[in-house]
């Protein structure tokens, strides 16, 4: 290796380096020079030389770095060489590439702190409690409604009939049906005295406590005999309620 050729034959390397031609990686050698041929020993009792005498050629050492193996060897050695160092280039490279500084960051997470819940208690209630207010019973007169226009003419007599009753006398709803029913009465059919009871309009109640005053005019009760008085199918034929509710209004309880 040098750094200007050393005559023919001698290559420019791509470290701008002269090597000899032996270095050359399409070097070949040349051929080995054909061996002396050593004439063979005389054997004992062959005519033509002494007996046991050996020939042996005179050859002369060259110096080990003219040998031709000595220039293969040191061309394998320089290339093996050449090779290791670009071996060597090629992983100085990556390791640095790879040996980049990474910056790792790290996130801390801070959990955020929760202010204590206060439970605020339920706010009072005040309760207002209103007394129930007593309504009096209402004794109005007794209202009949006129005559419905799909009542045939029996039923429509039977409620002009019915009114007059009313008017002169205290009837329950059924003691009223009784009296359009009966031969001695009215003389209707049972459903001609219904329909015509059941189209009026008549406060009950009121015709209890009626009914109550005229029974306590002609003899004296007591607050249970009245009622029962009312209240039976031989008396005003009212119903349990409408009769206490009479006895009630008419004093006798």
């Amino acid at each position: 290796m040098s750094d200007m050729s050393g005559g023919p034959g001698w290559w420019q390397a791509s470290d701008d380096k002269w090597y000899p031609p032996e270095l050359h990686p399409d070097y070949v050698p040349p051929p080995p020079p054909p061996p002396v041929a050593t004439p063979p020993a005389a054997q004992p009792g062959v005519s033509g030389g002494p007996p046991n005498r050996t020939v042996v050629a005179d050859r002369a050492k060259a110096p080990i770095y003219k040998r031709w193996w000595f220039w293969v060897v040191a061309a394998i050695v320089v290339i093996a060489i050449i090779s290791a160092a670009t071996q060597h280039a090629k992983t100085t490279s990556a390791t640095g590439a790879s040996t980049t500084s990474v910056t790792v960051t790290h996130t801390t997470t801070t959990k955020p702190r929760v202010a204590p819940t206060t439970t605020k208690p339920p706010s009072a209630t005040t309760t207002t409690t209103v007394p129930p207010t007593t309504v009096s019973p209402t004794t109005s007169p007794p209202t009949t409604a006129p005559a419905h226009p799909s009542l045939t003419q029996q039923q429509q007599s039977a409620v002009q009939e019915a009114k007059q009753y009313l008017s002169t006398d205290a009837f329950s709803q059924q003691g009223l049906i009784d009296q359009l029913d009966s031969p001695d009465g009215g003389g209707y059919s049972v459903n001609d005295a219904t329909v015509a009871v059941g189209s009026l309009t008549v406060n009950w109640n009121t015709e209890a406590v009626q009914s109550a005053k005229q029974y306590l005019k002609v003899q004296p009760f007591s607050c249970n005999d009245l009622i029962q008085q009312l209240d039976s199918p031989d008396g005003g034929q009212f119903t349990v309620a409408q009769a206490t509710y009479g006895a009630q209004q008419a004093g006798d309880c």
